[in-house]
């Protein structure tokens, strides 16, 4: 990657879409809109890496965050504890939407607020999360399907279409439980239809989705119906940027995605508490075929992986990151680790639709990995 020099304000300039530099502006951007960083120094960064690029391994928001460490360190403020690692992963969670992808926390949560040995459970609006202990026995393995996923550049505006459609999807529910409860219902985010004041169970929950959206694809003068808005504001309230679809907006899968997700990962956090690596493994390939077939975020190479993950003795297999490409996260049985490296390159990389990615050894394209605590000083 070649250097890219910039000047540390509250405005700053994008590079070109794609370049790996506005991932640094904008930790640099973000810090300065909403920490007061008046009187900070400039600063020389060089970045090593070995998390392969565009791989939904999160390298993009390593680049914000490591960024974003350095800079509160020249300036004599580094990290003092939780509080101040929450509000950091919120601050870099915006303020990496300057690069325009209309991304949400996630990432930047789990690289800041990590614990050595154990997975997060992240609930937002507050952001909040939970540590859970992966089980000794357990490990978590990566694929690397070889496919570029670029959600900073060719894949973006595939990517933001997401976020757009989760709108819809809350307007909708918004306004069907407004006409079954009364007009004070409102939901702000989509996990307020559960933890706001109806105070719905999970079946509740999903009846309410079923009830506001009963058709498979909606036409965007369907749903200014239903919401009883003019096609304008629909337009421009949740769709600008996002690419047009001629056969309609696929709603119907996109809300089953949402309330059968939030369930998964609820009944996840319990498996992992109970030790119980096959009902955490199935909830892992459920989402993926959800993730497959709902939301249409995966790509052939990333199910043929899943699929040979499964057949070589995972318990449980789904792509991870945004999707469009990059990798699969496993779990797996610690003692069947090394057999499940090998069995998967001789079945899908050597000899299998794999081979076509180029990887050269098993170490190339499939890893272990451990977690670890959050991002800090050295």
């Amino acid at each position: 990657y070649s250097s890219s020099v910039f000047d540390a304000s509250e405005s700053i300039e994008p590079a070109a879409p794609g370049d790996w530099s506005n991932y640094a502006r904008a930790a640099i951007q973000a810090l300065n809109n909403d920490m007061d960083m008046s009187g900070a120094p400039g600063m020389d960064v060089l970045i090593t890496s070995d998390l392969p690029a565009a791989s939904g391994l999160s390298s993009s928001t390593a680049v914000v965050i490591a960024t974003a460490l350095a800079y509160l360190s020249c300036s004599d403020r580094p990290l003092i504890d939780d509080a101040d690692r929450t509000t950091l992963a919120h601050t870099l969670a915006i303020g990496e939407r300057f690069i325009g992808t209309q991304s949400g926390g996630m990432d930047q949560a789990a690289i800041l607020l990590g614990k050595e040995n154990h997975a997060l459970k992240i609930d937002f609006d507050p952001l909040h999360y939970e540590p859970i202990a992966i089980p000794d026995d357990f490990s978590i393995v990566v694929c690397n399907s070889g496919v570029i996923a670029n959600k900073g550049g060719s894949a973006q505006s595939a990517y933001n279409r997401g976020p757009a459609l989760c709108g819809l999807v809350r307007a909708l529910v918004e306004h069907h439980a407004q006409q079954e409860f009364g007009d004070e219902i409102e939901f702000a985010t989509l996990g307020e239809i559960w933890s706001g004041p109806l105070c719905l169970t999970h079946n509740e929950a999903a009846e309410l989705f079923e009830g506001a959206i009963t058709q498979e694809r909606y036409s965007i003068s369907e749903v200014a119906a239903a919401l009883a808005l003019d096609e304008k504001s629909v337009h421009e309230q949740w769709l600008a940027g996002t690419p047009n679809v001629e056969d309609g907006l696929p709603l119907q899968a996109w809300s089953r995605h949402q309330y059968q997700e939030f369930r998964r990962v609820e009944r996840a956090r319990d498996a992992l508490l109970c030790a119980d690596g096959p009902a955490a493994g199935q909830l892992m390939t459920e989402s993926h075929k959800s993730c497959a077939l709902d939301l249409g975020v995966s790509t052939p190479e990333l199910d043929a992986l899943v699929d040979a993950a499964m057949k070589c003795g995972a318990l449980g297999a789904r792509l991870t990151g945004a999707g469009f490409g990059g990798c699969t996260v496993n779990l797996v049985q610690k003692d069947h680790t090394q057999t499940f490296r090998e069995a998967v390159w001789n079945h899908h990389f050597a000899n299998g639709p794999g081979k076509a990615a180029g990887f050269e050894s098993p170490e190339d394209a499939i890893f272990e990995v451990i977690a670890s605590n959050g991002a800090t000083y050295l």
